[in-house]
Parts: C-alpha cells; sequence; structure tokens
C-alpha cells in the first residue's frame, strides 16, 4: 500500500489534473482502489478537488503534497522516512 500511495502522488506531480478513474487507468489498478486512496490523500490535504459535480471530481497535487514528495527525494519507502 505504501508504494501506491506514492505512485499515486507521483502521477499526479508528472500529470496534469486528473479524476480517480484515470488514476486507476494510468496505474493500471481498479477504480475502487484509486479512489479509495484518492479520497483519503484528499482528506489529509495532499490532493485537493479543483472541480466537482455530483460524484465527480477532479483533483491536483497540493502544496502540501508537492512538499511530501519532495521530502521523499531518495528515500525508498514511508517506513525509511519515519
Amino acid at each position: 500500500m505504501t508504494y501506491l500511495i506514492i505512485d499515486v502522488l507521483k502521477v499526479f506531480k508528472d500529470e496534469k489534473p486528473m479524476s480517480p478513474g484515470d488514476v486507476a487507468q494510468r496505474l493500471g489498478i481498479p477504480k475502487y482502489k484509486a479512489l479509495s486512496v484518492v479520497s483519503c490523500l484528499s482528506e489529509i490535504g495532499l490532493l485537493e478537488a479543483i472541480y466537482s459535480k455530483g460524484n465527480y471530481k477532479i483533483y491536483k497535487l497540493s502544496d502540501l503534497g508537492e512538499a511530501f514528495l519532495a521530502m521523499l527525494e531518495g528515500v525508498r519507502t514511508i517506513r525509511d522516512l519515519l
């Protein structure tokens, strides 16, 4: 799961804003898993919703998310960071 969180954040860093469905397609994971990770990352402030209509949302990497990814450079896992 740790690698998935990092992979999702990196997708948002490398790509334009996107929906959880777009994340699922780019990473080759089930949509429910992408939605779960994106929702959690949004709740803790690493991603931010920039568009919302009903259940459809578009997210982008927040400033906090960018700082977190910068902190992870050179660290193989979140456990190593802690």
